[in-house]
């Protein structure tokens, strides 16, 4: 086949569409569907490549196949990796614990079950990962080696009939690889459905599957196994024909990527219908675009690709390496604070202007010591050549320290963990204390059964004092809430749903130990039926107590986001029933970001986040008391 013109400009869509969504979330929340454009493109490339060596030779050479794929992908991401790291000393420590396990996930291209093995969330990392979006790779490579060993048996299955008649050998091979796609691509869209179903809190095991997301790749092979062969050239009777024609395509080019950017600005990541529906639909208009970028090659015959634009092609893989960790980087530090607009801006800037500068040398500079075909012809000179491999080796040995430095520095466990096991101790031991009262007050008193209790509580008879029932946020304040709050029961757990939380809530009230006022500060992490269990909990509770609901507050969520909408419906609650109150957490938070942890989520260790956090309780409890209470 003759080589393929006008596929740069998806490639660039694709890689606009990731950049957008990291760096402007709020813009294109479904931006995320761009690593379903590059897997669309990449599995009808590969299925393209196959047949026409089969075409060719009448043969597939696996092995020769994965040489060429490792060495298009793995040295840029080594050098990623390299050139990365010695930023990471403009961040707190908390963002290099465990790198070495994640440098070897990327290294190992197993990202992907990394992150689900370890809990990750793709949208909710506490403290994001530097080398996260490297899942995409990790999935990529499983499909190239999975595909392309599918390929060969059938390449060899065919072959006998190649050497009878050559074209009926490509036909099979062609017709065969159709089916097998689309069935495969069914399988795994239906593998999708299966986790999605499955996944009550976070969906991130669904988005990192490399069998649930397979299918946008199978579909471009089942396109690339249609749309084989020379392209031939156009022959139009007439110019003003030829010019109308080009003129036809490119407007239906800009009306599929309108669409594309389109289905991008309605999903979010943690949407129903980004999996139902939102990968497959930008799987089918990536293959539309594939199809009028076929049309648009053969009206436009003695024209090549702009080369800046071809230029810039060659870049989206390493722009894609290289934009993440700098992002984070510029995000988290002392010179840019992801949660502040002016600062996002200086943060997405950088990272992009960076990126660029490192892939361009990664690629022109480095790159052609592994690949015996050059990027630029003039480096065929030796002079210019043994300047470059001076210069390589004084970047890699200037490079290999800084990361040793990187390793040396990276704590076992970060600062949140950290607190978080101090917390835990303390809160076991008030569960003992909590536990021994209750115990006292048994022996007091007549045993009494459970079915020679009332069936419901008198107000009265509702046990005075607080309740709080929390996730890790309310976590950091657990030893100021119980000095603050004398007699208090505080019981906060890490990444504690409502769901869960409304199960402990029913479980105390079921044993008649849950107190007057009942504190639920919730909602933080991703929780798609957090309204619901919000609900519940309303409904639910018996007469004599006195809600309070704390905001959550999470700086990096948009409005897309479940923490979002939990905080913005939990504000309406008021005005619904009387016996709810609202700790706003959420804009006190906001007004004074810099008080909490890197993460812009939890209140660590820091003294003034933690009497914010109290304060905010206090006045609420203080208001509630003012109102009556549920009747």
């Amino acid at each position: 086949m003759n080589k393929m013109k006008w596929l740069s400009p998806i490639r660039i869509c694709a890689l606009l569409l990731v950049l957008i969504y990291h760096f402007f979330t709020d813009i294109l929340p479904g931006g995320f569907i761009g690593v379903d454009v590059f897997f669309t493109l990449s599995g009808f490339l590969v299925t393209i490549s196959v047949i026409e060596e089969f075409r060719n030779t009448g043969r597939f050479a696996l092995f020769s196949f994965y040489k060429r794929r490792f060495l298009r992908l793995y040295p840029p991401l080594a050098l990623c990796i390299l050139f990365s790291l010695p930023f990471t000393f403009l961040l707190s420590p908390d963002f290099i614990v465990n790198i070495g396990r994640q440098i070897t996930a990327a290294l190992g291209f197993v990202t992907n079950y990394f992150e689900i093995l370890n809990g990750g969330s793709y949208e909710a990392q506490l403290l994001p990962h530097l080398f996260l979006h490297t899942w995409f790779l990790a999935v990529e490579v499983h499909l190239y080696l999975l595909w392309a060993l599918l390929c060969a048996i059938t390449a060899l299955l065919c072959g006998k009939l190649y050497r009878i008649t050559a074209n009926e050998g490509v036909s099979r091979l062609r017709v065969i690889l159709a089916a097998v796609s689309v069935t495969g691509a069914v399988i795994s869209w239906l593998r999708m459905q299966t986790i999605y179903n499955n996944s009550i809190i976070d969906p991130s095991a669904a988005y990192f599957d490399t069998g649930a997301r397979a299918f946008p790749f199978l579909l471009g092979a089942c396109a690339g196994s249609i749309f084989t062969g020379k392209i031939s050239e156009k022959k139009i009777k007439s110019e003003a024909a030829a010019i109308f024609k080009r003129i036809s395509v490119v407007c239906g080019t800009a009306l599929l990527t309108c669409a594309l950017v389109l289905l991008a600005r309605k999903l979010n990541f943690s949407a129903e219908a980004a999996y139902r529906y939102g990968f497959a639909a930008s799987s089918v208009l990536t293959i539309l675009l594939i199809v009028f970028a076929r049309a648009l090659h053969r009206l436009t015959p003695n024209t090549d690709e702009p080369g800046t634009l071809a230029s810039v092609s060659a870049l989206t893989y390493h722009i894609y390496l290289f934009h993440w960790p700098l992002y984070v980087v510029f995000s988290y530090s002392s010179t840019g604070n992801k949660f502040s607009f002016w600062n996002n801006n200086f943060a997405a800037g950088a990272a992009a202007a960076v990126s660029v500068l490192f892939s361009a040398f990664v690629f022109y500079c480095l790159e052609p010591f592994f690949h015996k075909k050059l990027p630029l012809p003039q480096i065929n000179s030796p002079a210019l050549r043994r300047s470059l491999y001076a210069v390589f080796l004084m970047v890699v040995m200037a490079a290999i320290p800084l990361n040793g430095f990187v390793f040396a520095r990276a704590p076992e466990i970060n600062s949140l963990e950290e607190n978080l096991h101090t917390g835990y101790l303390y809160q076991d031991a008030d569960k003992i204390v909590q536990l021994q009262l209750l115990t006292e007050a048994i022996n007091d008193k007549p045993l009494i059964q459970s079915w020679m209790l009332p069936a419901e509580l008198k107000t009265e008879e509702i046990l005075g004092g607080v309740t709080i029932i929390g996730d890790s946020v309310a976590f950091g304040a657990f030893m100021k809430l119980k000095e603050s709050i004398p007699g208090s029961y505080v019981n906060a757990e890490k990444s504690r749903e409502i769901w869960q939380g409304y199960n402990l809530i029913m479980s105390l009230q079921k044993n008649y130990s849950l107190r007057e006022y009942v504190v639920v500060s919730l909602g933080t992490n991703q929780d798609k039926t957090g309204i619901d269990y919000i609900n519940k909990i309303i409904k639910d509770i018996r007469p004599g107590h006195r809600l309070i609901f704390v905001t959550p507050y999470n700086g990096a969520a948009t409005e897309q986001w479940n923490t979002y909408k939990i905080m913005q419906y939990i504000r309406t609650l008021p005005a619904l029933h009387p016996f709810v109150t609202v700790a706003d957490w959420a804009t006190a938070a906001g007004k004074q970001p810099q008080l909490l942890d890197a993460d812009k989520i939890h209140i660590g260790g820091s003294t003034g986040a933690i009497n914010l956090f109290t304060n905010c309780i206090i006045d609420a409890v203080r208001t509630a008391a003012e109102k009556p209470p549920k009747l």
